[in-house]
């Protein structure tokens, strides 16, 4: 099974959004990587890291098929003052960040 992430943008009131959905999952951000974010809710939903994926905008491919962790794994980060970068997910550290929320 291929899953297909559809990718759009929203402007309001109050600022500017990207959307990403797929398989009943939404990730609204207005810095920063949307499919990122929600190819790791899909990994945490249970799909298979190697699952084929492809990013549409408008009913259009936008970027090459590739499998669901090559989203996962990255993150994307938009500061004001800098330029965009790619970094690697820290998994280790989000699990940690999330047990402390837990705990709080």
């Amino acid at each position: 099974m291929t899953l297909v992430i559809t990718i759009s943008n929203q402007s309001t009131p109050h600022g500017y959004f990207s959307i990403a959905e797929c398989d009943g999952l939404t990730v609204r951000k207005s810095k920063g990587g949307v499919i990122t974010k929600l190819a790791r809710l899909l990994q945490e939903k249970g799909h298979k890291r190697e699952t084929p994926v492809i990013v549409q905008r408008d009913g259009l491919q936008v970027f090459r098929k590739k499998p669901l962790h090559q989203w996962a794994d990255f993150e994307i980060y938009e500061p004001d003052a800098r330029p965009m970068r790619l970094a690697r997910w820290d998994y280790e550290a989000a699990k940690k960040r999330a047990e402390q929320f837990e705990d709080a």
